[in-house]
């Protein structure tokens, strides 16, 4: 035995039925069930993880004849594994061919085989349409648990916000209604202080030219007469103080608001958005609609108006196409897709890494029930697997089984190393990292300027301290020889 067919052999302890299965190279099928009973054929044509898992093994020991070995997993076939053995068959699973003309068949090699006596039944998880229930062809066993479709996008066609300029963020920081709030408020702060020294000026009787109010409302400090005596606090009325200092701490606060918000201006960005965000925006867009065929026809069934109307614009996908190769591709130059949560595992374990760059951009569209055991109707087997089908459901068969196999897929992601974050999921609406931390040039504008003005009043108020101290000291020694 080979290391391929020993792969074969765990894969299969794995995910297969678990006991009494083997491929059976006489007749190319997969059998389940009682091996010494007597046999019915069931058509399974394609993997829906974790429900109906396939694989095979190219290296693997082949038949006499040559065909490959093909072995099932998955809920469903460990669930028809225990109705076979309950009802004593030899389930003889295949995979059936393609339908050349499928629409008598409601889209679907199984239900073409079933109708035409090649299979007793099938197993596929299909949507439950109007023309395959009231066709009156075929019995079903509906599973009760409902498929539930989102949209899934592309992440090239998601709308990034450019990068801006230091110089451009500075204004940015806050809005323009914010900046003209600072105006108003500094105009009030300003008037009130002209005021105030207005008032002042009147009630002890100091007359001084209005252009030096403003380096006085700066020092704090009032005085007409330079040469005289040295700068200083005097005569301040209550008010004057009061709106000082009430300056002073708006100039802390927005220096300080400033100096938060233009760093988070530009070492972050706001995450990339969707280019709609309801169905309403999407039906408004030039994208096209991709679904099943049967998909298509249930919402057109909706009584939602929306629904109908994405329905219509919806481009209908035959069960003959790989859909999800399709969805993969991308071809389209604007294009979302419908895709159930099995679909976007379909999507993550395809040989390429596309589902990478897939996000779910609605969910839950719509949910429509499905079933996954297809008979021909008026059949006994229906009868008798629908019994054992319930009997298991009541037993909680179905959901240790599902618990099971749902880790399948990242399983096999890991086997394949791909990331987990490949399946599809919503975009995060987070802030992501900008192009670019905060620069020493985006901080000179606004503290050069602080700088600049601090500096200059220091050095006129150094200035003027040695002068009038200078004037001061030279008229006192002039003064003393002569009183002595």
């Amino acid at each position: 035995m080979n290391q391929s067919s020993r792969d074969a052999e765990k894969w299969l302890e794995l995910w297969g039925p678990h006991s009494n299965s083997i491929f059976n190279c006489s007749t190319n099928t997969f059998d389940v069930g009682c091996a010494d009973c007597s046999d019915i054929s069931i058509a399974v044509p394609q993997i829906d993880p974790p429900w109906i898992l396939k694989t095979t093994f190219p290296q693997d020991e082949p038949c006499r004849e040559g065909p490959t070995r093909v072995y099932y997993g998955g809920v469903w076939i460990y669930t028809l594994q225990k109705i076979c053995m309950g009802l004593n068959f030899r389930c003889k699973l295949y995979e059936p061919t393609s339908a050349p003309d499928p629409s008598p068949y409601g889209d679907s090699s199984v239900l073409r085989d079933i109708a035409m006596g090649q299979a007793q039944m099938g197993i596929q998880m299909m949507l439950i349409t109007t023309s395959r229930f009231a066709s009156g062809n075929y019995s079903l066993i509906p599973s009760y648990i409902a498929k539930s479709y989102s949209l899934l996008i592309h992440k090239r066609h998601l709308v990034s916000d450019t990068a801006t300029g230091s110089q451009r963020m500075i204004f940015q920081t806050f809005s323009p209604t914010s900046w003209a709030g600072l105006g108003v408020m500094l105009l009030i702060i300003f008037t009130a202080l002209s005021l105030s020294q207005k008032m002042r000026m009147l009630k002890y009787r100091i007359k001084v030219r209005w252009r030096d109010i403003w380096f006085d409302v700066f020092m704090g400090v009032l005085n007409n007469d330079w040469p005289e005596q040295m700068t200083g606090f005097k005569r301040n009325l209550a008010s004057s103080i009061t709106l000082i200092v009430v300056s002073v701490l708006f100039s802390l606060v927005v220096v300080t608001l400033f100096n938060a918000m233009l760093p988070l201006k530009l070492a972050t960005s706001p995450s990339s958005k969707l280019p709609f965000s309801t169905l309403d925006e999407l039906l408004q867009m030039d994208y096209k609609i991709y679904g099943s065929t049967a998909l298509r026809e249930s919402l057109m069934e909706s009584k939602k108006e929306v629904i109908q109307q994405l329905a219509a614009k919806m481009e209908g996908v035959s069960n003959n196409v790989d859909y999800y190769e399709l969805v993969g591709k991308d071809a389209a130059p604007r294009a979302v897709y419908l895709a159930h949560k099995e679909g976007r595992s379909l999507l993550a374990l395809l040989p390429t890494n596309c589902s990478c760059n897939f996000i779910e951009a609605i969910a839950h569209v719509q949910d429509y029930p499905v079933a996954p055991f297809w008979f021909k109707n008026g059949s006994q087997l229906h009868t008798d697997f629908k019994r054992l089908f319930y009997h298991l459901a009541t037993q909680g068969i179905f959901d240790g089984s599902i618990r099971y196999f749902s880790h399948f897929v990242s399983e096999e992601l890991v086997r394949n190393n791909k990331s987990l974050n490949c399946l599809p999921r919503p975009l995060q609406r987070e802030t992501a990292l900008g192009n670019r931390g905060l620069q020493l040039v985006d901080l000179s504008l606004p503290f050069i300027c602080l700088c600049g003005v601090e500096l200059a009043a220091s050095v006129i108020a150094c200035l003027e301290y040695l002068s009038v101290r200078n004037v001061c000291i030279f008229r006192s020694t002039k003064v003393t020889p002569s009183s002595s």
